[in-house]
């Protein structure tokens, strides 16, 4: 693979995990998961949970990427399989 495209493989990848952060981050309801959690462990401070909650998004953020480019890496190998057995 060229060094042009790795970086715009790269990139690619960037953008992909950027795009699924900000959506995690922007429509996950931290009131309602802040108080759902409160009420199971008790009092959480202000500092802890803002960790815990960016934690979480990015977790579930660089696992949601993960999948997405398996699912890509997958569909464009099989495409290429496809097109070379014919």
């Amino acid at each position: 693979m060229t060094p042009g495209k790795q970086v715009i493989m790269w990139l690619f990848q960037f953008t992909s995990f950027f795009v699924i952060f900000a959506a995690f981050y922007c429509f996950l309801p931290e009131m309602d998961l802040y108080e759902l959690i409160s009420q199971r462990v008790g009092f959480i401070s202000e500092q802890y949970w803002n960790d815990f909650f960016m934690f979480s998004v990015l977790a579930a953020s660089v696992f949601a990427n993960a999948i997405v480019i398996f699912l890509f890496a997958t569909i464009r190998q099989k495409s290429k399989m496809r097109f070379t057995v014919q």
